[in-house]
This record gives C-alpha cells, sequence and structure tokens, in this order.
C-alpha cells in the first residue's frame, strides 16, 4: 500500500475463497510482523469461521527496506489512515 509520503506499508490477505463477508484488520505488537506466529494464528481461526484477515506490516516490519528514513514506533498509527 503507497503512502502520501512516497513511502509504503505492506499488507497480506489470508481467507476463503470466494465472496468477501467479513474482513478483521490486524496490526502485529512492537517487534512483530505478519509472519508472527500470533498473527498467523488468528488468521488461520479467521478462515476457519469464513472470515477474511488482512495483517498490515508497519513500516520497516516486512523484511523490505522502507523508501524514508521514518520508521515504525509504538505511537505511530497514522500509517493507516494515510494509505489507499
Amino acid at each position: 500500500m503507497t503512502l502520501q509520503d512516497g513511502d509504503f506499508i505492506d499488507v497480506d490477505w489470508y481467507g476463503p475463497e470466494g465472496k468477501l463477508a467479513y474482513c478483521v484488520l490486524l496490526l502485529h505488537g512492537l517487534t512483530g510482523s505478519s509472519s508472527s506466529l500470533y498473527i498467523l494464528g488468528q488468521q488461520q481461526a479467521l478462515a476457519a469461521r469464513g472470515w477474511h484477515s488482512v495483517a498490515v506490516n508497519w513500516r520497516g516490519c516486512s523484511g523490505e527496506p522502507n523508501q524514508r528514513a521514518r520508521g515504525y514506533h509504538s505511537g505511530a498509527s497514522e500509517d493507516l489512515a494515510d494509505g489507499g
């Protein structure tokens, strides 16, 4: 997802095939990512109920270097409103 400052955050979708009925946004903790076991477990549990989910990787947390010097910190949440 491209942000207004030209940087990006990566998101990972998970869920059953077919129509999108419910979708849950999952946000990892300070040292996590969408690959964290608790995020993957949540996505599997949601999919078992027929729900989709999207796990957000905050800046610098997806394993791909960001384009701006700005990194993620525990007080940064404005990227959710900025993307899209």
